[in-house]
């Protein structure tokens, strides 16, 4: 009895949302649709914040690193053109994910402070491991962005996806609101023109 209501469910998406659903249709039903491959490469990235928070406590650094924060900025502006993506709509959306960032450092620190850090943990190096991570998962979320254009598709069809992108943030210490904010960016993010 479920099989026809999920399977009616699919098509009205697949109807309502064809420039988010052409890829999944592509690469057959098993696949997930691209918007869900973009927020997993996004919580990915936000996964490594534990390792980055890590670092930062065992070396008594601050959270909030204004120098570095330019860098990835001005990376990601750069990097913006090279996929075709207005470079100021991009920037908005690596600045939510900078702040989203930030708040799961600070629910570690938090974490750290009132239950102990283990030493023993290896979380890897933050600049021969992590920060290399970090940047190729940007150029991938940059690249599925620009692959998926978002900015065409209708806005039914970007409610609808709103919560395939959302469940896919589990990182803990992710609160809903930064959850909510990263979504919204990503969906200002338009072509250069």
């Amino acid at each position: 009895m479920k099989r026809p209501i999920i399977f009616s469910f699919f098509m009205i998406l697949l109807i309502i949302s064809p420039p988010l659903m052409t890829h999944a249709a592509k690469q057959g039903p098993e696949k997930s649709i691209p918007l869900a491959e973009l927020a997993e490469l996004v919580n990915e990235r936000l996964s490594y914040m534990k390792a980055v928070a890590a670092y930062k406590w065992e070396h008594q650094l601050a959270i909030e690193d204004l120098e570095r924060e330019e860098i990835v900025i001005q990376n990601s502006m750069t990097q913006a053109i090279t996929f075709g993506l207005d470079p100021i709509t991009t920037q908005r959306f690596f600045e939510g994910q900078i702040r989203a960032a930030k708040r799961i450092q600070q629910y570690w620190f938090k974490h750290w402070e009132e239950y102990g850090f283990d030493p023993d943990q290896n979380f890897g190096d933050l600049k021969t491991e992590i920060r290399p991570a970090l940047l190729e998962l940007g150029k991938q979320i940059l690249a599925s962005i620009s692959e998926l254009k978002l900015w065409e598709a209708p806005k039914a069809s970007k409610r609808q996806v709103r919560s395939h992108f959302i469940i896919r943030l589990t990182t803990e210490g992710l609160r809903n609101k930064e959850k909510q904010l990263l979504f919204k960016a990503l969906m200002q993010i338009t072509g250069e023109e």
